[in-house]
């Protein structure tokens, strides 16, 4: 059985619609009963063939009714008011630091994808060894980590790109983890690192094309491809700093409380609950409207 307001609305189902569901099944028709209820009172209050007794029951039915269409009254406004949008204070400089934060982890990704299909046409190479060329372990954690960190970094710049948007626009709580994590995706340039950066360790040592020219066949292909693996690195390091800096100034702004961000979510572009983020968060903001039981309050919340 579900659980709700009253037996009104399942706080377990909880979506878009509640308010349309409840103008349309409940509140209309309480309307409707109640002023077709004070409009009969109304006639007998003042029906002089009734006793005074009918009168004044009459009267107190009259009076119910009033009181029960202005709570309904009430009840309407805290709905409008909780439909109205709520805007993040995210001013227009945060919103150009995301954007420009958004083309960086665009470009490193490609970069990133590029480094990673050259290593793979490396592999490809006949006489090539890639444990002796860069350690035993480094292809295989590369393999292993290179489809998390692509689809890692498109999700950064989805995140950038939410947070790009005015204060209006809804963003989801849990793109703040990706500013986060973002430290550990990248690493560091040490060879025992599993982040991305790790990589550069060891395409650093071929920036000396000599050391490239190994074995007497395929050396050009080699060369040329260990030393695109070699190019640029520095630059490339350096873009994976700047959107560092850009992931910690950007959370610096935002709360670090999930809570907080998925009621933000929810009450961006006026309430739109979520399911995901469970019963409390959804009725926290009903909840603060005072138009729930003080049950819910104190049982949920």
């Amino acid at each position: 059985e579900g659980e709700g307001f009253a037996c009104l609305v399942d706080y377990h189902q909880l979506d878009g619609s509640v308010f349309d569901r409840l103008q349309n099944r409940y509140i209309e028709p309480r309307k409707a009963l109640l002023r077709e209820r004070r409009s009969a009172a109304n006639r007998r209050r003042s029906d002089d063939s009734l006793s005074a007794s009918e009168q004044a029951e009459a009267a107190e039915e009259y009076a119910r009714c009033e009181s029960g269409l202005e709570q309904i009254g009430v009840f309407e406004d805290r709905l409008a008011d909780l439909a109205q949008p709520t805007p993040r204070d995210w001013p227009e400089e945060n919103q150009e630091l995301a954007e420009s934060a958004a083309k960086q982890v665009a470009e490193f990704r490609e970069r990133t994808a590029s480094r990673l299909e050259t290593l793979e046409t490396l592999a490809d190479l006949d006489d090539v060894d890639m444990g002796d060329l860069f350690s035993p372990s480094f292809y295989e954690t590369v393999q292993e980590n290179q489809d998390e960190w692509l689809d890692a970094l498109d999700d950064l710049e989805t995140a950038f790109e939410a947070y790009a948007k005015g204060g209006s626009e809804p963003v989801e709580a849990h793109l703040y983890d990706l500013f986060e994590y973002y430290d550990d995706l990248v690493g560091s340039t040490h060879y025992v690192s599993n982040g991305i950066l790790f990589m550069t360790y060891y395409f650093g040592k071929f920036e000396d094309a000599g050391q490239s020219q190994i074995g007497d066949s395929g050396v050009s292909e080699r060369q040329r491809l260990l030393s695109e693996l070699a190019s640029d690195l520095e630059e490339y390091e350096e873009l994976a700093n700047e959107i560092a800096d850009a992931c910690d100034e950007v959370v610096g702004d935002i709360s670090s409380e999930w809570s907080e961000r998925a009621l933000s979510e929810i009450t961006t572009a006026g309430y739109q609950p979520n399911r995901k983020h469970g019963v409390v968060i959804n009725i926290t903001p009903l909840v603060e409207a005072e138009i729930v039981p003080e049950t819910v309050d104190k049982q949920v919340i």
